[in-house]
This record gives structure tokens, C-alpha cells and sequence, in this order.
């Protein structure tokens, strides 16, 4: 029996573990000394985080530094585990916290269970494995860094991290740095572009680079923090100085779910023609969410810093070139008034389209749109919710609905065949006589308890990218 089913958000985070924690333990097998072995707090997380001067001393990798008279002490695990030299790879991972749609932040499950130590270790694993000095930095408020997190994506924030950056190269003798910024880390390191002249491969995997295109995807007018004026990268690349030795990578997964390959996109064109020597590299990212492309990152950064031509690295990674420029115009799927006025087609205008059903039924006709992934015969179907407002008849949309596009029902789909490992189908109704304000939608659910399957769909409920928190978690200091 052929069924169809459709992608909308799970997390697949048994998979996304499997490699970090397993190499962690391997890790943490060996004691790195000085390194504190109690797990990151969730509380100073969400409340920042206070270090005074003379703690921040007598502490193992750290540096103390001042931006605007207000001193922080920002933690990085650094090592030279393979090789000394004049130049280190540094890597800025993602935001570690969730928030929903009421505002409620959390703290990743992931998060709160490493500690310094196994960060220490997993740099100096890295440093072996990559052979070139490595240090992953804590953006403030995080990894041991003192500071707020919740102010993160400020100008604050980018020149904290900067000021760390600088005092990091004195104290061991580097004068090039090469960076990968994940996700939202991708943001730090993009924002530290027009901030430095010695930066060299700067490589932004699955990055927020973009913060405009991805508030009006996710339709919120101000950031997850409440913050109304977001430093944006792509409103910099202007002031960027263009130098010969600055190669920028853009690693994108044209179906990343968590942040859009249409935002990272906007950053390239936007970058090429203020001049940058920007290269976007399409690759299969290996989660559900087709997001997780930090040990890519790590990959390309360390090729690009060795010598290696920005033509070859895009020939030996790039692997999945999309069918349409990720930029391409995406018409929002439903009108503002579709619940009062309804929608009409005709067979011919149903027929051209990708993935409709012209069908007649007890009499009356409707057009029946779909969305598939996947290319087993064993699916499920998930039929959505209503798509106004849940608590009052008010003829509005809600928001997920007002955001949809043809294009993002289909990235969900695959990423739903991912999870399932089956196909999977998205499907409004909009006939003339159809319910109103019904959403038809083939889903493949993850193969799991009603209790996790119910947890899954409220972290799905959230805007704050849970999938990249736990991905930015796992990324940070362990394979």
C-alpha cells in the first residue's frame, strides 16, 4: 500500500549525539588539567553570568577584557595539540538556548551537561585531527564566559569577542586567525568582518547572516531576544576591506529547515556585489534538519588555511547543488484573506501546477495540493490544523500559516522523510466549496512514544531554532 506523508519540524537528536558524545567520551578519558569538570550552568545561562577580574586570573583559558568600561571574562579552550605556529583556527558555535512562542527560553539539553573539561579535550581532538592549532571561543554569557546571552546579536556582544580575539593573539603568539561560525555563531563571525584586517579563511556553515530575511521567514518583527535592532551581517558587508589573503565560504544546505538557505543566499549576492570574494558551497548536511554542517566548517576552514584553492574546495565538498537559486521569489501560499474569501481554481490553473490533484467528489470539484519527499512506499499522513487563530474567530491567519510557501511545505517534506525514512506529502484544500480555514497535510511522524512525539511538536512550536541549539551544543568542543 503506497502511502504519502509531509516534513514539518522533529528532531532527530539521537543521530545528531551519536558521533559528539562517543568521541567525547574518548576524550574526556584523558583529564585536561586546569579545566573545571562541573557542567555549565542553566540558570547563568538564561541570567548571565558574573566573573570578577581576579577570578577570571586564575582561571585556565580565559582572558579579561573591557568594552565600554564594563570588563568581562570570556573563556576559549584552546590547543596545539598537533602543531605550533603563527596561525589557529578559531570556531564560534550557535545559540545554546530555545525559545518559544511565548518567549520562554531554555537551555540546551545538551548544553548543560558538557564542562570545561570535555571542551578542553574536544580542541585539543580537534587540533590532532585537523593538524593546525585550534581554540573554540565562548561567546559571552556562554562556555564559561561571563556576560548575557540574552543580548546576544549586539554590537557589545561582536566587540567583546573581538577584544578576546586580540588578547587571545598576544598571549600565544598568533598573528593570522581563520574562523567558522555555526549557525549563530556564523552571525559573530560575519559581524567581525569590517572589525579585522587578520582574518583569513572565514568559512559560515548553515549561518544566520541574514537576521532580516530570517524574521520576516519566521514572521517576527524583532528577534527572539526581544531585541527590536539586531546587529545584522548583511547590512555590513559594505565595510568590509577588500584584501587579497580574505577568503569568506558559505556552506549551505539548500533544504536547511533551522535557518533558510534563501537568507544565507541574500548574504552572498548582497557580499559579491559589495566586491567580497565570497564562494557558497552547497553540501548535504547529514541531520534531518540539513543544518549540521559544522564538521564541514572545521573541514574547509583548515583546507582554505593550508593552501588549498577556493576552486578545489568547492569541487571536493560541494554535493548538492539545488534545482532553484535558494533566493528565488517564494509567494506566500496563502492571502491575508483566504478565511473569509475562500479560494477558487480551475482545472486548468490546478493542473499546472507542481503537486496538485484535480478531483471530483460527490458532485463538486477541488484542487488538491501536496508536497513529497522521500522514495520508499511506506508513509503516513498527518493532517494539520486549522489555519487561523486557534483562540478567537477573527478571520486572521496564524502565524505559521502566514509564512508558508510552496517552497518551505517542500523542505519540510524532506526533512520529514529524513526523519521517517519514508515519503512524505504536504497538502492544502482549496477548492470553492472547501472547509474554510482547513489544511490538509501528509506527515511522517518520528517512530517514537505520543509523550516524546508531543515534546517534538512543542519544541516545533518554538522560534528560537531548538534543532540548532542541540546542533550548536554538539558542535562546540566534541566530534
Amino acid at each position: 500500500m503506497r502511502h504519502l506523508a509531509v516534513a514539518v519540524a522533529c528532531a532527530s537528536l539521537a543521530f545528531a549525539l551519536a558521533g559528539g558524545m562517543a568521541h567525547a567520551q574518548t576524550a574526556t578519558s584523558t583529564a585536561a588539567s586546569g579545566f573545571e569538570t562541573v557542567p555549565f550552568s542553566g540558570p547563568e545561562l538564561l541570567s548571565g553570568k558574573r566573573i570578577t577580574e581576579a577570578d577570571c586570573a586564575a582561571l585556565a583559558g580565559a582572558v579579561w577584557v573591557v568594552v565600554d568600561r564594563q570588563g568581562e571574562c570570556i573563556r576559549y579552550y584552546h590547543s596545539a595539540a598537533s602543531a605550533a605556529g603563527r596561525e589557529a583556527v578559531v570556531f564560534l558555535s550557535g545559540d545554546v538556548v530555545s525559545t518559544n512562542a511565548r518567549g520562554e527560553a531554555r537551555p540546551s539539553s545538551t548544553y548543560v551537561k558538557m564542562t570545561p573539561e570535555t571542551m578542553q579535550n574536544g580542541s585539543a581532538s580537534w587540533s590532532r585531527s585537523l593538524g593546525i592549532p585550534y581554540l573554540h571561543l565562548g561567546r559571552p554569557g556562554t562556555y564559561g564566559s561571563s556576560g548575557e546571552h540574552a543580548k546576544r546579536r549586539t554590537a557589545r556582544e561582536i566587540e567583546l569577542v573581538s577584544a578576546a580575539l586580540d588578547a587571545i593573539k598576544v598571549r600565544h603568539g598568533y598573528a593570522r586567525l581563520h574562523v567558522i561560525g555555526y549557525a549563530e555563531g556564523g552571525h559573530t563571525a560575519a559581524a567581525l568582518l569590517p572589525r579585522r584586517t587578520d582574518l583569513g579563511c572565514v568559512v559560515l556553515t548553515s549561518a544566520l547572516v541574514s537576521v532580516r530575511d530570517w524574521l520576516n521567514e519566521i514572521g517576527r518583527s524583532e528577534d527572539v531576544t526581544g531585541n527590536k535592532n539586531p546587529l545584522d551581517p548583511i547590512a555590513l558587508v559594505d565595510r568590509v576591506a577588500k584584501r587579497p589573503d580574505l577568503h569568506v565560504f558559505v556552506l549551505t544546505d539548500p533544504d536547511d529547515v533551522v535557518i533558510s538557505a534563501r537568507s544565507q543566499t541574500s548574504y552572498v549576492r548582497r557580499a559579491t556585489a559589495a566586491g567580497l570574494p565570497v564562494r557558497q558551497v552547497f553540501i548535504a548536511a547529514p541531520d534531518a534538519q540539513a543544518h549540521a554542517l559544522w564538521r564541514a566548517g572545521r573541514e574547509i576552514a583548515v583546507g582554505c588555511a593550508k593552501g588549498m584553492s577556493e576552486d578545489a574546495i568547492v569541487a571536493k565538498y560541494q554535493n548538492k547543488t539545488p534545482e532553484r537559486p535558494p533566493d528565488a521569489d517564494e509567494p506566500r501560499l496563502h492571502a491575508p484573506d483566504v478565511l473569509t474569501r475562500g479560494i477558487a481554481l480551475t482545472e486548468v490553473q490546478c493542473k499546472v501546477l507542481a503537486g496538485a490533484l484535480w478531483l471530483r467528489i460527490e458532485g463538486r470539484t477541488f484542487c488538491v495540493r501536496y508536497w513529497t519527499g522521500g522514495k520508499t512506499d511506506d508513509a503516513m499522513v498527518f493532517l494539520e490544523g486549522d489555519l487561523g487563530e486557534s483562540d478567537k474567530e477573527n478571520g486572521k491567519l496564524n502565524s505559521h500559516s502566514a509564512q508558508a510557501t510552496s517552497a518551505s511545505l517542500q523542505r519540510r517534506a524532506h526533512m520529514w522523510s529524513r526523519i521517517y525514512g519514508g515519503p512524505t506529502s504536504s497538502s492544502p484544500v482549496p477548492a470553492p466549496s472547501a472547509p474554510r480555514g482547513i489544511t490538509g497535510v501528509t506527515a511522517a511522524p518520528c517512530s517514537r512514544s505520543k509523550s516524546s512525539w508531543r515534546r517534538s511538536m512543542r519544541s516545533r512550536a518554538g522560534t528560537g531554532s531548538s534543532a540548532s541549539t542541540r546542533s550548536a551544543s554538539r558542535a562546540a568542543g566534541i566530534r
